[in-house]
């Protein structure tokens, strides 16, 4: 009734786990993370392109999608007086 944590090297299995294993970290995670960075890159020009904008009305053109903030917690353990800050920007070219 308890779970038990195995410690596996994926690079070391073969047959279908470990090739299933492979395509996960290699390829999937990969893939998904491009595709979110290319929506994220892709909403943005969106938005960027719409505020240029008017309507019918007149009124300048605002955000099309609703990009989602970044959010980070401290480490309760930490002891140093380090602070940290980040900007995500679209890529460009």
């Amino acid at each position: 009734g308890k779970a038990v944590s195995l410690d596996i090297d994926p690079t070391k299995l073969k047959g279908k786990i470990g090739g299933l294993l492979a395509f996960r970290d290699d390829i999937l995670v990969p893939a998904q993370n491009q595709i979110g960075q290319m929506g994220i890159a892709l909403a943005d020009s969106f938005n960027q392109q719409n505020r240029l904008g008017m309507d019918a009305n007149g009124e300048l053109g605002g955000d099309i999608f609703n990009i989602p903030t970044v959010s980070a917690f401290v480490y309760q353990a930490n002891t140093g007086t380090a602070n940290m800050s980040a900007t995500v920007e679209a890529g460009k070219g």
